[in-house]
């Protein structure tokens, strides 16, 4: 807030004594201090002019930036609601796709399992037999294949060989010969080719079989039997694995 000197000298009249505030006031009444007083109040009126006159021209000056910020914002806010709508309608999209993906998902998974079930019953026996053995091998046959085949001192120390890795082979060899079987089940095969892919099955396990001690299921008459009960001869100690 801006003060004029008359303003001043009245706010110091008020503290004075009577005799200076009269002594004050004839001071002020001198035409030189008169004169001084009007030019400071002329200043004070020609800023407060300059103030009024920037107050009046402010709003044609800034109109063009006010009037440019709020189309920015306005266009601006509307882009965002576009987009707001957009993303909406895109996640509603990716809801209802997601869903028709689980359901055809599901429905697949549904027919396949239905479609195997009735393959699977429908399998030659033979096959569902061969799974069965072949199961007993890998689980009781090696278990009872599993022996140490030779000790004996070298340096001081103790060597013990088994047939450890040749069971472990034989493991994934029926392991694979399993997965084929269950395949087989999936297939539309006669009973001449079920016979055939048998065959070729018991003699691609023989050779790891024979070498754990073991003999795998066998195709007499159209049958399927279990393993012969002899147990064939592991190979040398120096072939074995040592413990």
């Amino acid at each position: 807030m801006t003060t004029n000197v008359r303003e001043l000298l009245g706010d110091l009249r008020r503290q004075m004594t009577p005799a200076n505030g009269d002594y004050l006031d004839r001071l002020m009444k001198r035409p030189e201090v008169q004169k001084v007083l009007d030019a400071d109040e002329r200043e004070l009126v020609a800023a407060r002019v300059a103030l009024v006159t920037k107050l009046k021209a402010a709003p044609s000056q800034h109109a063009k930036a006010c009037e440019a910020a709020g189309k920015a914002h306005a266009a601006a806010s509307t882009l965002v609601e576009k987009k707001r709508k957009e993303l909406a309608a895109a996640m509603d999209a990716e809801r209802d796709a997601c869903s028709k993906d689980i359901a055809a998902s599901y429905g697949l998974e549904r027919e396949v399992g239905l479609l195997e079930r009735q393959l699977f019953d429908g399998a030659d026996v033979r096959i569902g037999l061969t799974e069965m053995q072949l199961l007993d091998l890998a689980s009781n046959g090696l278990r009872r294949a599993f022996r140490i085949t030779h000790t004996e001192k070298r340096g001081g120390q103790a060597l013990v060989y088994s047939n450890a890795m040749e069971c472990t082979l034989a493991g994934e060899a029926l392991k694979e010969a399993v997965s084929a079987c269950r395949q087989l089940k999936l297939e539309a095969l006669t009973g001449t080719e079920v016979e055939q892919a048998l065959s070729t099955m018991f003699a691609k396990l023989t050779p790891p079989l024979a070498a754990a001690g073991l003999r795998p299921p066998r195709i007499a008459e159209g049958k399927v039997l279990p393993p012969l009960d002899v147990r064939i001869p592991v190979p040398a100690h120096d072939e074995g694995v040592q413990q």
